[in-house]
């Protein structure tokens, strides 16, 4: 075991708690609907003060996540709202929720079906990956282009990006999948999470150690690849690094990211084509 370790070439780490404090915040909002028109960075916004456009967009927020969240991004959606919104008529305490549809390999958004005491019309809410939401709002090609220069505005500053959507339901004959109801897409929430300061000095220890010849970052959605990029140019940038061609891979299942990481056989091909796996990183750091 020894052995296999000191001949290590390859480093494979998770992102969220491991290289990051998992100590997440939502500093930035899109909301208008597929335009996005309207753009807000949080930052030292006044508690009370947030702007009516984006009431709608933290209010579905709030309903698509669970009611007391262990997520960090569910308690941060929960925590703007009582920052923000607490003296308004969007958070709702004594609605019910009578239908919930989790995350999925094969949709990354999950909903919630809310039902309020005094009316029929039960309220869907649903938030997830930006490119799981827009499927969901079954938004044409344009539109989707729209949202996801957004979204990559949002992702070159290191922001992870979700989306909320927002349906309407009448009746208990809840259909088996969230497709087929009939939602409206509100908007984009950036959420940030700080790199633990101790990342750089430790991946630099490792570098020294074993010299690996790539570093690996698994992703499972193209919006957060650009987090994973940032993450690693800190590191790559340290002056621990001067010395060494390390080389970083971002690799998720789109096409986007050219890559797949979801098996070892292709960790190690990657690995093993540096100068691809060089201009993946440097794609992937200038995009």
């Amino acid at each position: 075991a020894v052995e296999s370790l000191g001949a290590t070439t390859v480093l494979c780490s998770d992102k969220t708690g491991t290289l990051t404090e998992n100590r997440v915040t939502v500093t930035r909002l899109a909301a208008g609907g597929v335009e996005l028109r309207d753009r807000l960075v949080l930052g030292a916004l006044p508690d009370n003060n947030l702007p009516e456009p984006f009431h709608a967009l933290v209010e579905v927020a709030i309903l698509a996540s669970v009611v007391d969240p262990f997520d960090p991004m569910e308690q941060a959606f929960h925590q703007i709202g009582q920052r923000f919104l607490s003296d308004s008529a969007h958070l709702h305490r004594d609605w019910r929720l009578v239908k919930t549809y989790s995350l999925s390999p094969e949709l990354r958004a999950m909903s919630h079906v809310w039902v309020s005491p005094a009316g029929s019309v039960q309220v869907v809410a649903a938030k997830g990956a930006p490119e799981a939401v827009a499927d969901l709002c079954h938004l044409d090609a344009t539109q989707r282009l729209r949202i996801a220069a957004v979204v990559d505005e949002f992702a070159a500053d290191g922001l992870r990006v979700l989306a909320a959507a927002r349906g309407t339901f009448a009746g208990q004959n809840w259909p088996a999948s969230e497709h087929d109801f009939d939602f409206e897409f509100i908007g984009l929430l950036g959420l940030a999470d700080p790199v633990r300061p101790e990342v750089p000095a430790a991946v630099a220890e490792a570098v020294l150690a074993a010299e690996p010849a790539a570093i690996i970052v698994s992703s499972r959605s193209a919006e957060t690849c650009a987090p994973r990029a940032k993450v690693f140019r800190l590191v790559l940038e340290a002056p621990e690094f001067a010395a060494y061609e390390l080389t970083a891979v971002f690799g998720a299942d789109h096409p986007e990211t050219l890559y797949s990481l979801n098996n070892l056989a292709a960790v190690y091909q990657v690995a093993g084509r540096a100068a691809d796996a060089e201009r993946v990183m440097r794609e992937a750091i200038e995009a």
